[in-house]
């Protein structure tokens, strides 16, 4: 395929009620390329699937997911782009209800991650990719 580069950082670690040897982690997400499915097929390939994502990932865990999450959990957050006459444009989107239901049965593994999700399931407008920290080396 063509050349593509996404950029993450990690802001929490998370098990689940029903399923504690389940990890998931809550990232933020910057392409820089834009191809199709770029995100999903990144993650997959280092190992780390979308949540209840039918394409990528294999057929047990997608069913496992699908029990406690409707659909894939991926959320653009935040786009923004600047016209060809150099006027920057944003769009900002909360966590929707059906993703904050899921979410709900994350349990975080330290009290970085636990912030990082109550600031998820809040209803203030994401930060810009940048301005997030992310956890450090080491953590977890």
């Amino acid at each position: 395929g063509k050349p593509s580069q996404t950029r993450l950082t990690t802001l929490g670690h998370y098990s689940l009620h029903e399923h504690p040897d389940e990890k998931i982690s809550i990232i933020v997400v910057q392409i820089r390329t834009g191809r199709r499915h770029q995100i999903r097929t990144h993650l997959a390939h280092v190992g780390h699937p979308t949540v209840a994502d039918g394409k990528y990932m294999p057929r047990e865990q997608f069913v496992r997911d699908k029990q406690w999450c409707n659909r894939n959990f991926l959320h653009r957050y935040r786009l923004s782009f600047s016209t060809l006459d150099g006027t920057k444009h944003e769009a900002l989107a909360v966590l929707p209800k059906d993703l904050r239901a899921a979410a709900a049965h994350f349990v975080a593994a330290d009290p970085t991650s636990a912030l990082a999700l109550a600031e998820w399931l809040g209803n203030e407008s994401p930060m810009a990719w940048k301005l997030y920290k992310g956890l450090q080396c080491g953590k977890h």
